[in-house]
């Protein structure tokens, strides 16, 4: 579930950043990609799932290719060994004792983040 959300999160601000890049305006786009304005409406929004046709219209649309549209989402969602480290950790837990620790670094990010504001 966790990749297909990174997938869904990368298409959507992908095409978002493309869609502000090239200063088109969506219902413009759908008309390039010959695809409804509510389906591009959709898959700028981020509501349901880009389905394989209407990407592949959009990249028509941004004169790029499907492969130059997910070019770089490795680079994106790439772990760091620490990263790496601490998703094996979590992993080794249960559903319980992950939600606690996820509390608990929650609480110390507000707490950092509440400690920085107040310095400033």
């Amino acid at each position: 579930m966790k990749n297909k959300n990174n997938l869904n999160n990368f298409i959507l601000n992908r095409l978002n950043e493309l869609r502000q890049n090239s200063g088109i305006s969506i219902n413009k786009i759908a008309q390039k990609a010959n695809i409804s304005q509510s389906t591009a409406f959709n898959a700028f929004s981020g509501k349901g799932t880009t389905s394989t046709y209407t990407l592949s219209a959009l990249c028509k649309a941004f004169d790029i290719t499907m492969c130059e549209f997910f070019s770089n989402f490795e680079e994106r969602y790439v772990l760091n060994e620490n990263e790496f480290v601490i998703i094996s950790l979590l992993r080794s837990l249960s559903d319980t004792e992950r939600e606690f620790i996820l509390n608990q670094i929650r609480c110390y990010i507000d707490f950092v983040n509440g400690k920085n504001n107040e310095e400033k």
